[in-house]
């Protein structure tokens, strides 16, 4: 038996995945891929913030967890991006929440 256009539908919505993908299996499987940057998909635009975040944090003088870091600067990024929030005020204020979030991590980790 195979599932109905609802579940289908619902499946992609919760899980961010292309319907297309999901049915025939061609094209990209995660929503967003699809967007482009030149010859760039979504996803490698995601992965470059993630690297370049991650090697960042490597450089830090105090400890912070690089890849605990550039997981929380990629999802500040998508954030902006799917809310296509691209003042800089925008900006500061969602740093400053992921700021926030990662000295309350790192406090967690030292206790």
């Amino acid at each position: 038996m195979e599932p109905s256009c609802a579940v289908l539908a619902a499946y992609a919505d919760e899980f961010q995945v292309n319907l297309n993908w999901l049915i025939t299996g061609s094209g990209k499987m995660l929503v967003g891929d699809e967007t482009s940057v030149g010859d760039l998909s979504l996803g490698d635009v995601r992965k470059l913030n993630y690297n370049i975040a991650y090697a960042a944090a490597e450089r830090l003088s105090r400890r912070v967890d690089p890849s605990q870091f550039a997981e929380t600067f990629v999802e500040a990024f998508d954030h902006l991006f799917n809310e296509k929030l691209l003042d800089r005020k925008s900006s500061e204020n969602v740093v400053g929440f992921a700021s926030a979030r990662l000295k309350r991590a790192s406090a967690q980790d030292g206790d």
